[in-house]
Order: C-alpha cells, then structure tokens, then sequence
C-alpha cells in the first residue's frame, strides 16, 4: 500500500488536451451558445473578395490580386474545417469587383467591366463559357458589388451606374430593369423569402453606414445607422436559434451585427444586436469582415480580411453541435424541395430555378409545401406556385386575403411577378388594413393611364393612414400628373375618416411635391 501512494505521490498531473488551434471562440465577445472557427486560411485564400455557398455546401471565393481567380473551398471530410481547394477558373484580363452568387448553372461574380456569368459550375475541368449580363446603363469602372437571387427566380444586381451613384437592378429572363438608385456608397444587398429588398451602404466621411429597407418601387421605407456595413445577409434558420429572422451585417469595423425589422405604419424600424466582435484586451483580435454567406446546416461562414496572417473564412456555430452538413440532390423532385427549404439563400434560388422549369407536373407538392407552418416557407411555395399554372395561381389568389399581411404581401408581388393584371390585384386591396400594401397597390397601377387607375386610387384611400409619408410617396406616384383630376374625384370621395381640413391639407402637399419636381 505504502509503495502505490508513492508511485501516486510521483506522478504527474494529468495535462488538459490541447487546445484545437482553430477554435477562436476565446478571442472573441460571442453568445455563449455560439462557438468561433477558423475554417480556412493561409494558403487557401488569395486576395478574397466575396464568397457564396452551393448546393453541395462548397464555399466559393471570387479572389482578386494578379488577376480575377474562382476557387471552391470544401470541408470533404466534414471535419468542420477546409480541406480541399481548387480553382474553378481564372482570367489574365479581367479585373474583380465585390460580387459573387452561384445560381442554378452558373457562378455571377463581378468584374471591372460589368457582371458576367460562368457556367457549368458542376461540370468537369475544362474551358468556361464566360458570358456578360447585359445592363440597361453603362456600368461604372470596377462595376459590381452584390448579387442574389430573389424568391421568385429573379436576379437581383448592385452595380455602380456613375461616380456618385449605385442602382439596384432585377433581372428577369432577358429583361433587366432598375428599381432603385442608392449613393455610391451602397455595398450589399438581400431579399427575404418574402421578398422585402434590403441594402447597406458603407461610412464615409461625414456620413454614417446604413442599412436600408427598400420598397419593391424603390422607396426607402426605414434605415438604420451601422458601422461600416460591407455585406448582408438574411438568416432564416433556426439552427442558430437566436439569430433567426435577422438581417446579418458585416461591420467592417469589427463586428457582425444582427438586425430585427419591425414594420408598423410609419415604414420600418430595426433592432440591433452585435453577434461576433473582438474581444476587448492588450491586443486584440484583428477582425475585418468583407462578407457573409449562410451554410447548408445555418452556420454561417464570415470571410475576415482583419487577420494578422491574412484574410481568412470564419465559421460561426451552435456551440457544441457536431458539423452535419445535409446532402442535397437536385436531380429529384424531393432534393429540390428540400433545396427550397434550405438556409442557403442562393441555394433557395436554384432550387425555384429547376422546379419553376416542370411548372404544373410539381404543383402538387409545392402545395404541400404552401400548407406547412412556416410562413417562410409558405411564402416560398407561393413565390413558386405563381409559375405552376392556372390552378396553382388560384391558391395564391387565395392568399391575398390571408390574416397575415407579410403572406398577402407575398401572394401580391408573386402574381405581379408573373403578369397578373394590376387593376385585379390592386382592387384586391381596397379597405386592407395595412397602408405599406395599400401602397404597394398604388405603385403596381402608377404605370397606367389615368382613365384606368384613377377609380382604384381613390379605392385605396381608405383607412386613411394620418402621417404615413411613404402611403403618401406611394400615392404621389400613383396620382402622377393627374392632380386636377384627382382633386376633382377626391371632392366626391364618401370618406368619412378624411375630412375636409385632410382632404385640403393632402392636396398642398401633392402640389408642393409637384412644383419641387
């Protein structure tokens, strides 16, 4: 006995293990539910400019330096971290701008002449097809700063349109057409599955970083001041519980910042929430994020150009869950569906693109789909329903009455979408209690003649929304030149919530409005 308590006596204590070099959830001030990584670095990464995630949960990077170079990135043994890089293709000629979405067939990335496609982004190694995206303006030097695919099967762009100006553009099929004009600023750009459009715009001198809620005419309907935002994202995962619903923002300045948005009568509001800065200290973290893009599982890959040893892709967790990345197929009915559901927003888009491509043979389980709990995915299936015929638009049309208005707000702009006639939907929403989808109904029959819309204008007058300056801008837009007929028709409006002293006081700020212009 004596013997053994000496041979304890002697023994050395046993070491903690090793600490996992590329966890660096202690350099950082994060939620305790979050966990911090390095997942990849060094050698992987060459001038980094924008990244995106597949499909197949590949990070692409869109890298600058002595030419514009693709490269894929993957975690093939899902360890959580990268270990295989290879590039994708890369131009002599070209040079880069921040942009990058992998859609459907083809990678967009930004270059100095404009945007343009690379196809073929699951085929074997080989030549590219490399083709330009036609813009209806000539495209600023260096043009190009964000792309996303939008819940209906559109192509969104941020491209500088002019030294002082950035113009926020839709692609759809051939047609490409500009919907907002932002200052030169502008930097990022995301759509929601409902299809509310939000952009950043970085600091300058004498002018704060904003975020921007933009009306699908155009308007902004509510802005927040942020740091130095340089990307952003929507997160509608709840595999990071905390962060779901959120607009996630890369804060050049050293943060990740969540915002909420909450709308109410006066346009939109934004609560905001720091998820990732660099722990205070002697020396702290160097972190410098450029962009953000949503994995598979909902983590979310962060690409940093802040590190001492140069930039590098973070990837941000739920704390102690192990890396489970799903396999999707995209050659089934099933794998599609399940793509639509995905995290991934651009993942999303190329699901909509090749189940919008069967139209009536997927209708049946996209209206499943529609009937699930999520209004997210409700809105999903509808964006999708709009383009499985006829009898799948009745289902939508059914929605325009639907107790939630971010769901009729949805059905509105997917009918839109596909040609549905405006004067219908709009008159759909005479007497809707929600004066943003009031407007949203002026701005969809501001393009007729005054001899078709004028009746329907009036009919969305009511509820009069008392001090809502975008109804206001919205109406401004849709009364166009027509004010002396509109005052005319507004003297014989029954609209005993609009008196007399609002009636007088509505028409002297659209006169007022008119001789600004």
């Amino acid at each position: 006995m004596l013997t053994l308590l000496l041979l304890c006596a002697v023994q050395k204590p046993r070491e903690a293990p090793p600490a996992d070099p590329r966890d660096l959830t202690p350099r950082f001030e994060v939620s305790a539910a979050l966990s911090v990584s390095e997942w990849a670095a060094g050698e992987q990464l060459r001038a980094p400019l924008a990244i995106d995630v597949d499909w197949r949960g590949r990070v692409w990077v869109l890298e600058g330096g002595d030419g514009a170079r693709l490269s894929i990135l993957e975690d093939s043994a899902g360890a959580g971290f990268c270990d295989r890089a290879s590039v994708f293709h890369a131009w002599k000629d070209a040079a880069p701008a921040a942009g990058l979405a992998v859609v459907g067939r083809r990678a967009l990335l930004a270059s100095g002449g404009g945007w343009l496609g690379v196809a073929d982004v699951d085929g074997a190694d080989g030549a590219r097809e490399v083709s330009p995206i036609a813009l209806p303006w000539d495209c600023a030097p260096a043009c190009g700063l964000a792309c996303v695919g939008g819940p209906g099967g559109e192509l969104w762009l941020l491209a500088p349109s002019s030294a002082a100006s950035t113009t926020v553009a839709r692609v759809s099929g051939a047609q490409t057409a500009a919907v907002a004009s932002l200052s030169a600023r502008a930097s990022g750009l995301t759509l929601d599955s409902f299809g509310n459009l939000f952009a950043c715009e970085q600091a300058a001198e004498g002018a704060p970083g904003r975020v921007l809620h933009l009306s699908r005419s155009g308007a902004v309907s509510g802005s927040a001041e942020v740091g130095d935002p340089r990307a952003i994202a929507s997160y509608e995962s709840n595999f990071i519980a905390e962060l779901e619903n959120t607009l996630l923002v890369a804060d050049h300045a050293g943060r990740i910042v969540a915002l909420t948005p909450l709308r109410g009568a006066g346009g939109t509001r934004f609560e905001e929430r720091v998820v990732l800065a660099a722990r205070a200290g002697a020396k702290p973290e160097p972190f410098a994020p450029l962009d953000l893009a949503v994995g598979l599982d909902g983590s979310l890959f962060v690409l940093d150009a802040g590190a001492e040893r140069g930039a590098r892709i973070l990837r941000i967790a739920t704390a102690g869950r192990r890396v489970a990345v799903p396999r999707l197929s995209l050659t089934v009915i099933n794998g599609q569906l399940s793509s639509l559901l995905s995290p991934a927003h651009n993942v999303r888009a190329t699901a909509f693109e090749l189940l919008a491509a069967q139209g009536e043979a997927v209708a049946t389980q996209v209206q499943g789909v529609a009937r699930a709990r999520n209004p997210r995915w409700q809105a999903r299936a509808l964006w999708l329903l709009a383009h499985c015929g006829e009898a799948s638009r009745a289902v939508v049309r059914e929605q325009l009455s639907h107790e939630d208005p971010q769901l009729r707000a949805t059905a509105l702009r997917a009918l839109a979408s596909t040609g549905h006639d405006p004067l219908d939907l709009a008159r759909r929403f005479r007497g809707d209690p929600s004066s943003a989808l009031r407007a949203e109904a002026l701005a969809l029959v501001a393009p007729l003649a005054w001899e078709a819309r004028g009746a329907c204008v009036m009919e969305l007058l009511a509820p009069w929304p008392a001090d809502d300056a975008l109804f206001a801008d919205a109406l401004a837009r849709a009364v166009g030149t027509n004010l002396d007929e509109f005052a005319a028709a507004l003297e014989k409006l029954d609209a005993p919530d609009l008196p007399q002293a609002a009636r007088a006081a509505l028409l002297d700020a659209l006169r007022r409005r008119r001789s600004a212009k």
